[in-house]
């Protein structure tokens, strides 16, 4: 079992907006972590997750909402994005062979 997160100060975002909170985990847990930390902290019926590499934006959200009306998950995908050949293997191997 997790250990609750920590709520402690106020980010700058959090100190402008009062709908976002600044959680901490008691001890690192790594991305997939922060991420368990954030979903299970959430208060609302949907979580909009776009990562900060770029790939999404923000204005992506109306779709996925549209979408979600008559679903239970939304995710994207972008067809022929470059990366790296391990990149194709690692998901196929649940990252295991790639860390």
């Amino acid at each position: 079992m997790m250990a609750a997160p920590i709520v402690r100060g106020r980010s700058q975002t959090a100190r402008k907006d009062s709908r976002v909170r600044a959680l901490h985990n008691p001890a690192p847990s790594g991305f997939g972590g922060a991420l368990n930390t954030g979903f299970s902290a959430n208060r609302y019926d949907l979580v909009g997750l776009i990562i900060a590499d770029g790939e999404f934006h923000p204005t992506d959200l109306p779709r996925f909402l549209a979408a979600i009306e008559a679903a239970d998950l939304v995710a994207a995908l972008v067809p022929n994005r470059t990366h790296p050949l391990y990149r194709n293997f690692c998901p196929g191997v649940g990252g295991h062979a790639c860390r």
